[in-house]
């Protein structure tokens, strides 16, 4: 599929013909979601396939995002993962009532990569900390709230916004066709627990977040809490350094350290646990390895960010 999409944009940045690109799922129910750590686990033992898969998802993120032409990211059912890479740095991202996004990597034993490091760490206050080290997936509203969507457009109305984006011949006519058909949709209601984010996630370690979420009397704090003791203790402790450090920076240097990364993940037992006990066995009971915070020192933190790495 990524090869797929490299070769018709390549081809279609060529035609001037063409003026902007649909992007959407030929499924009702999940615009993109699990199929690429699937084939990770089937292919853990060859390293040039693991090279090769997240060098190509990882350029495909970065010519999206710089491609000349307006493309519209159509976003339907659950986009997690790689599905958040193929949308999230495209020109528009029209969300439907049935879209949940997210990057749910910590729960896998990885970390959220495709770039989250970048369009995460645009939304306000701790928010990104909190989306990343909990995996919790975001409605339509607050995609919209956040700016991670751009539009609001419910499914019902899909085949008519299609059929006037066909009519339209440059970017402007474009914009003009989305905001017709786009619905404004009440914040008020969109993470109500804000406030406890800020207070808990707005920390200087995974430890102080655990302990802050500890201390909090809610019981938003509590599933928090709860939550976090299911995730990879190792993948807590690098995607916190990771969000820190990218607060700022372009995408192709988070993409750059995304690759990086993954490489050096892939030589660790946790992805590959990670991924059995999820998406293979589905018995939801990985064994992590260190299975503690305090088991994970901050030289083996240092160690997946260095530029070889050995477990």
């Amino acid at each position: 599929m990524i090869q797929t999409i490299h070769m018709y944009l390549k081809k279609w940045q060529q035609n001037p013909s063409i003026q902007f690109i649909i992007l959407q799922s030929g499924m009702d129910k999940v615009f993109c979601a699990g199929g690429d750590i699937k084939a990770v686990y089937q292919n853990q033992n060859n390293a040039d396939y693991v090279h090769r898969f997240f060098e190509l998802e990882y350029n495909l993120n970065a010519v999206i995002y710089n491609y000349p032409k307006p493309i519209i990211a159509l976003i339907n059912g659950l986009t997690l993962g790689g599905g958040m890479g193929l949308s999230m740095h495209t020109t528009y991202r029209v969300v439907n009532e049935n879209a949940s996004l997210g990057m749910p990597e910590t729960t896998i034993g990885f970390f959220p990569d495709v770039g989250a490091g970048y369009f995460y760490n645009k939304l306000p206050g701790p928010l990104a900390l909190y989306l990343a080290l909990t995996g919790t997936l975001i409605s339509p509203s607050e995609g919209l709230m956040t700016g991670l969507a751009s539009h609001y457009i419910p499914s019902a109305k899909w085949e008519s916004l299609i059929n006037d984006l066909k009519e339209c011949g440059n970017k402007n006519e474009v914009e003009r066709c989305l905001e017709k058909h786009h619905e404004p949709l009440d914040f008020s209601s969109n993470f109500p627990f804000f406030d406890i984010i800020v207070e808990c996630f707005n920390a200087g370690s995974v430890e102080e977040i655990f302990e802050q979420l500890k201390k909090n009397p809610s019981q938003f704090a509590k599933d928090c809490y709860e939550t976090l003791l299911t995730k990879s203790p190792t993948s807590l402790k690098v995607t916190f350094k990771k969000f820190k450090q990218n607060r700022g920076w372009p995408l192709q240097d988070v993409l750059m350290q995304d690759f990086l990364l993954s490489q050096n993940f892939m030589k660790h037992p946790d992805p590959i646990e990670g991924i059995r006990a999820q998406v293979i066995d589905k018995d939801k009971s990985p064994k992590w390895n260190p299975s503690s915070l305090k088991e994970v020192s901050e030289e083996m933190v240092e160690g997946l960010f260095a530029d070889s790495f050995l477990f």
